[in-house]
């Protein structure tokens, strides 16, 4: 009983690095699934109007680089979407190009990124 008085910090910090260490071990090594929703930012309008390459595009690269990306999803960006736009198409579930559910791929994504509101300026 007096080792273990003695020692208690010792034996939380090992436990807890133990812990952190099995959790790591369990979900650190998971592939993630991005999801790029929103406006003309999301899918790389430029100043000249066209599409090029967006910073999703470039996080994209990132991810396939580091070899932590499972899937990608950006069929549901628009250039001319606005706020009440992305509401709508959560709210109905729309389908994109290939076919995929709004909402479905919300619920499956680990990283989601949103840029809207440029267009709410007009």
């Amino acid at each position: 009983m007096k080792f273990i008085k003695k020692h208690l910090k010792l034996i939380v910090f090992v436990l807890t690095f133990l812990a952190i260490y099995l959790i790591y071990i369990g979900v650190g090594n998971k592939k993630i699934i991005y999801t790029s929703l929103g406006d003309g930012f999301a899918s790389g309008l430029n100043p000249y109007l066209n599409n090029d390459y967006a910073y999703s595009d470039f996080l994209t690269d990132y991810l396939k680089k580091k070899n932590q990306l499972r899937k990608f999803y950006n069929g549901f960006s628009d250039d001319n979407m606005m706020i009440k736009d992305l509401k709508n198409d959560i709210l109905i579930n729309i389908k994109d190009k290939d076919n995929h559910n709004l909402k479905q791929d919300l619920r499956e994504t680990d990283l989601l990124t949103i840029s809207v509101g440029i267009n709410d300026f007009r």
